[in-house]
This record gives C-alpha cells, sequence and structure tokens, in this order.
C-alpha cells in the first residue's frame, strides 16, 4: 500500500513563469491581492509592489499621451447591501430622482457579492478626450455612426430622414467644448474601432473581431486596447473603498471630485480636474457615462460568479443592452455612485456618453503556485485562462519521481494563485 503522507514535500506544483525567465527568488514573490477594504496609503503599497514584480511602472503614458494606471488583482464586495440600497433610495426621494431609476438601484444592484478580480490590468487615468479621437480620425477617415445616421442623444439604429436630422456628433456635440473635454457623442461601436486603431498604432494584437451577431467579439487573451468588464470598473472605481462613492457615502461632497447635474453647466469638461480616488483615476463619478465590454443583465448578480469578472459576452435577446457605468455630466448625484448600473444600445451615442481605455496585463513574470493534495507531483497544468484566472490542471500517467499515478482520479480546476486542496475529484 502506498503511503501518501510520506509524498506530502512533493503536493505542490508550481508554474514557474519568473523563474524561467532567470528572475530571483525575491523578485519572483507573488505579492498578496488587493483585499478590500483598504484605505488610500495601502491601494499605493499594492500598486507599487505589483509594478515591481512585474517590472513596470505604477503610470505610463500612451502614444496619445493618456496616463495608464496598474490596478491590481484584488477581490471586493461587488454590488450594494440592502442597507445602502435603502440609503440611496432615501437620498433618490430627497433629490427628485424619477421612479424608473429607483427601481433599478432596488432590484439591480443586489445581492451584493465576492468577486476576484485575478489579473493585474491597466486603466486609463482619464476619459478618452476629443484631441485623442481626432487623431483616430484624422488618421483613417473614421466616421462615427453619428455621422452616419444623421443623429446624436439617439439610439436608433436606422439613418435619420432628411426632416429628423440633428447633425449632432463628437465635433459638434450640442455645446462648446475644449479639445482636453471629454469625446461624446460616440457609440458603443465607435469606441471599440478606436481600442483597434490604437492597438495597431501601439503594436499590440488587437482585442476585438468583427462578429455578424454582435458586431465585435473581445478576445481577452490580446494585449490590445479594450473596454473593461464593469467588474473591473467597479473595482478600479472603489478602490478598496466600501460606501458609496469611493471618497465616502456624502453626496454633498460629489462635487469636489467630478462633474455631474448641479454642478455639469450642460457640457463636458476638461478630463483630471477634479480630484482623484486611490488608484489615481480621475471622473469615475461624472463628466460623461462610460461604455463597458459586458452586455448588460439586469439579473446578473443573481448568479454567483466569485471567480469570473467578465458579465454576458453574447447577446441575451435581439434587444441586448451594454453596460455603461460611471455618473455624467447631467445626472443627479444618486446615479454617479461606484454601484450604479446603466446600460444602451449598441449604436446609441449621447452628448454625457463617452469611454476609458483598459489594457490587459498577463503575470508573464510571476510564479503562480497551485497547492494540491496530490503526492509525487502527479497534476499537471494543462492550461490557465487569463481572463478568470482559472487554471485547468489534469492528472499525470506517472509522477515526476516515475512512480505511477494509479491512485487518484482526476482533477478538475482552481483558481490562481491560491486555489487551495480542494479536488473532488481525489480517489486515493
Amino acid at each position: 500500500m502506498w503511503n501518501h503522507r510520506r509524498f506530502a514535500a512533493a503536493a505542490t506544483l508550481i508554474i514557474s513563469l519568473c523563474a524561467a525567465a532567470g528572475g530571483s527568488k525575491e523578485t519572483c514573490a507573488t505579492p498578496p491581492f488587493a483585499k478590500a477594504p483598504f484605505d488610500a496609503q495601502q491601494a499605493k503599497a499594492f500598486q507599487t509592489k505589483w509594478a515591481q514584480h512585474l517590472s513596470m511602472k505604477v503610470e505610463s503614458t500612451n502614444s496619445l499621451g493618456t496616463t495608464m494606471v496598474l490596478i491590481p488583482p484584488g477581490e471586493f464586495l461587488m454590488g450594494s447591501s440592502d442597507a445602502q440600497v435603502e440609503v440611496a433610495l432615501k437620498v433618490a426621494v430627497e433629490l427628485k430622482v424619477d421612479q424608473r431609476t429607483q427601481d433599478r438601484i432596488r432590484t439591480q444592484e443586489r445581492p451584493q457579492h465576492t468577486m476576484k478580480i485575478a489579473q493585474p490590468f491597466l486603466l486609463a487615468a482619464t476619459e478618452v478626450t476629443i484631441a485623442q479621437f481626432r487623431k483616430f480620425v484624422e488618421a483613417t477617415d473614421y466616421v462615427t455612426e453619428a455621422e452616419v445616421l444623421g443623429t446624436g442623444n439617439s439610439a436608433a439604429p436606422n439613418k435619420a430622414a432628411p426632416k429628423d436630422r440633428n447633425d449632432f456628433t463628437w465635433r459638434t456635440p450640442g455645446f462648446p467644448q475644449q479639445e482636453n473635454a471629454a469625446v461624446s457623442q460616440v457609440s458603443w461601436n465607435d469606441a471599440i474601432a478606436f481600442c483597434n486603431w490604437l492597438s495597431r498604432q501601439e503594436k499590440f494584437t488587437p482585442c476585438y473581431r468583427k462578429d455578424a451577431e454582435d458586431g465585435w467579439t473581445l478576445i481577452s487573451k490580446n494585449n490590445g486596447y479594450r473596454l473593461p468588464n464593469e467588474a473591473h470598473w467597479e473595482f478600479a472605481c472603489r478602490a478598496g473603498t466600501t460606501g458609496q462613492y469611493h471618497f465616502g457615502d456624502d453626496y454633498r461632497l460629489l462635487e469636489k471630485y467630478d462633474w455631474f447635474g448641479r454642478i455639469g453647466k450642460n457640457a463636458t469638461r476638461t478630463v483630471g480636474t477634479k480630484l482623484p480616488n486611490a488608484f489615481g483615476l480621475y471622473n469615475m463619478h461624472g463628466n460623461v457615462g462610460e461604455w463597458c465590454q459586458d452586455f448588460y443583465d439586469p439579473n446578473l448578480y443573481q448568479t454567483p460568479r466569485r471567480n469570473n469578472p467578465t458579465g454576458p459576452a453574447k447577446r441575451l435577446s435581439p434587444k441586448s443592452r451594454r453596460v455603461i457605468r460611471g455618473g455624467d455630466w447631467w445626472t443627479t448625484a444618486v446615479r454617479c455612485r461606484s454601484t450604479f448600473r446603466g446600460y444602451g444600445d449598441q449604436v446609441t451615442r449621447s452628448d454625457d456618453l463617452g469611454f476609458r481605455l483598459m489594457r490587459s496585463v498577463k503575470m508573464a513574470n510571476g510564479d503562480i503556485t497551485v497547492t494540491t493534495d496530490f503526492p509525487g507531483g502527479c497534476a499537471d497544468v494543462k492550461s490557465i485562462d487569463t481572463e478568470t484566472g482559472v487554471i485547468h490542471i489534469t492528472p499525470s500517467v506517472r509522477s515526476r519521481r516515475g512512480w505511477p499515478c494509479w491512485w487518484f482520479h482526476t482533477v478538475r480546476k482552481c483558481a490562481s494563485p491560491t486555489c487551495g486542496t480542494t479536488f473532488p475529484d481525489r480517489k486515493w
């Protein structure tokens, strides 16, 4: 009879990506995840440790002058608690917010649930500006959907009749604007075209390919620019906080941090002129609403998905819409909260709607450790899903010491980098 206890020392399987690249033990040690709650000082410390681990800077500047901020992997409570929903509804009544908004707060922000962001990523410190979008248009002769269809401030998918045209576009959104103001009147499709262009400009692999059914499909393994999933967005917005806003619960402080209905002055504003959050991100609670990657599912939070930050990747119905996060210059403070979920048709273009860039960071310089209960090295890595952080393991025929691996059945999967020792199909 084999005694599995004698092989306990061989029970850790390591994907030594860092060591294989020549890194030292100290350099390769994986930093801790940024598990909320944490304060501003801790947020900066997480960013610094992960930047050192990945041999990169916390902040870098791309070819358009956008500051890209490193967001560490972590864990947080996504959505609102019952108590937070009740507080938000009281504020909504106080601010005389419409019933439709109140119903959305009541039904679509809970249950609050644990969400794990398994991979670090880069997020733009500011929203894409008019000047940056202009460079894209001038380089490609791109024509936005608002220009093609003849109407801004609209979700109509068809070209407008001459009498119905309003000719609101990113160039002329309906108000005077500065070049460094956030771009608006751009659809989700326009944002994707911009992401692919910038990826090619900077020699990255584009993250989107054309799709007959959904318009575009995300290829998450690629290293180009993309839109964040709403879980990425909320984690980055909160920056370790657990309140209604990244600065706390008092909506009366919002004007220090962003442009919204009470002070919005009927126009988008220059990005980065208000106070940032603890990660160094600006305008997360206002200026323009921001397109996200996911299709909108009002019932998404009803299904546990701790290790999967991706929302619906395919249409749930022919009328499925895309997620919009963050407040905007015209809306009320209660819609600017970290947890408020907006949505829009993929062709929607509006004077209060823009986008923010994201890029994936692969942990190519880090060790991913998978701790198993199996002795003698009887488990091999099959694949790693870099979007969810799930490592798929398959049994080996023989152990690393040459012994047959007949005493166990199979291993399904575990989560990186600390998946624990739970493998339901173990058989001794």
